[in-house]
């Protein structure tokens, strides 16, 4: 006999999903009720598969959500784990915390919500498989620098012990510090299994005793690809036996790549699509949606004769995506492998081209352009910051690779003029 748990973290309810040109109303309807999409579906997991508890640690709802339709629909989701039978436990993180509306929220029975004081709860009718204690912790305010980890009272014993807490562990470079702590600092603590939350890739830092970070169970925007997922904790004999990935993700993010030599431009459209295709075929589960960032590579000329007419060739590989049902593009992106002489090197198109391409390397270029891109940073949260840019390298990468990027832009300008065609 085993007994199955569920793991989540940072549904961020409502949240918007960011980096979509949504022009099609079918798609704007996906990705606007994605995260609620993504809480109906390890619900139904909850009930189709016999889990016992559902575990959440921590933002369940985004900061910037009032909508009352929302917590509503939560509740409601709620009650279907009430009325299967399923318990469940939860945290509120550094998003949650300071939602007014999460704490009027009536919630049926069989939630427990631990909060800043913490506590610990046991989960009911296990019989041979009992007892487990969960134990959990909410965030008092947006910010907390220090550990918590020593708030957390000593395992139960005789029992199977969890831990619900929202960390940035060591730290990562693309989310802000929270209640930072180590794995080991973890385990030692003597825990059977540390159920995490806060950031969004899917990880497991220890097994036995466990301690998992789930990821997110909706990617946001298309830097968060790949396939959301949630944990599903076995028991057999009084110990975790095994933890396994879940898919829940309603729209799945990927950049997919394609490579295109001289005579490959007259099938640009077509061959895109089969990379689409072969995308989701290995993507796609339980009608799910793919959004993707297509990855031109190839010869500097080769794209340069792409980007002359890329609005164009953006509609056409739109309508040839769109005619698999569960695919859209969410945009073109360029990336020249070898930049092979022809004739934009000759003449005064060539001059120009050369001129810019010698300047992007000097101090003084890459110190304006670095200005500039800083201004644009500055507008970001610094978790979003961080995660563009995590330090100076990345951040010297980048203005180099705008510079590029404008170069070859600006080279398919010029190309397509006449003086360029002769």
């Amino acid at each position: 006999m085993s007994v199955r748990l569920l793991h989540s973290a940072d549904l961020h309810l409502d949240a918007p999903l960011r980096a979509l040109a949504m022009r099609d109303p079918e798609l704007r309807e996906r990705v606007a009720t994605a995260s609620r999409g993504a809480l109906e579906r390890l619900v139904r997991h909850c009930i189709d598969h016999d889990v016992k508890a559902l575990l959440l640690a921590g933002d369940t709802f985004d900061r910037t959500v009032q909508s009352v339709n929302t917590l509503a629909h939560f509740a409601r989701q709620m009650e279907r784990l009430d009325e299967a039978g399923v318990a469940v436990f939860m945290i509120y993180g550094n998003h949650d915390h300071a939602n007014p509306a999460t704490g009027r929220l009536p919630l049926p029975a069989n939630v427990t919500i631990f909060g800043p004081e913490g506590g610990s709860a046991e989960i009911k009718g296990l019989g041979a498989q009992g007892p487990i204690h969960v134990h959990g912790l909410s965030y008092e305010g947006r910010d907390a620098p220090g550990s918590l980890v020593g708030r957390y009272p000593a395992p139960a014993r005789s029992a199977l012990n969890i831990g619900l807490l929202h960390t940035s562990l060591a730290g990562s470079a693309a989310h802000d510090p929270y209640a930072p702590c180590t794995p080991e600092e973890l385990v030692a603590h003597g825990y059977d299994y540390w159920a995490l939350g806060h950031i969004h890739g899917r990880t497991i830092h220890a097994r036995g005793p466990w301690v998992v970070m789930p990821g997110a169970p909706q990617g946001r925007h298309i830097n968060e690809t790949g396939m959301k997922s949630v944990s599903e904790i076995v028991i057999r004999d009084g110990a975790i036996d095994e933890v396994n990935a879940v898919p829940t993700a309603e729209v799945v993010f990927e950049t997919v790549e394609v490579a295109i030599g001289a005579d490959d431009v007259v099938d640009f459209a077509r061959l895109a699509r089969r990379a689409v295709e072969a995308c989701g075929e290995a993507a796609l589960h339980l009608d799910q949606v793919l959004v993707v960032r297509i990855r031109v590579t190839g010869e500097a000329a080769t794209l340069r004769a792409l980007r002359h007419h890329e609005e164009l060739w953006r509609e056409r590989i739109h309508e040839g995506v769109r005619e698999l049902e569960w695919a859209w593009v969410e945009g073109l992106e360029f990336v020249t492998t070898a930049r092979a002489s022809g004739p934009m090197d000759e003449g005064p198109v060539g001059e120009i081209v050369g001129a810019m391409r010698a300047a992007a390397p000097r101090e003084a270029t890459h110190h304006r352009l670095r200005a500039i891109l800083e201004e644009s940073l500055d507008l970001l949260a610094p978790s979003e910051r961080r995660a563009l840019v995590p330090d100076e390298a990345a951040l010297d990468a980048m203005v180099e690779a705008m510079a590029h990027e404008a170069i070859e832009a600006v080279s398919a300008t010029l190309a397509g003029t006449p003086e360029a065609e002769g």
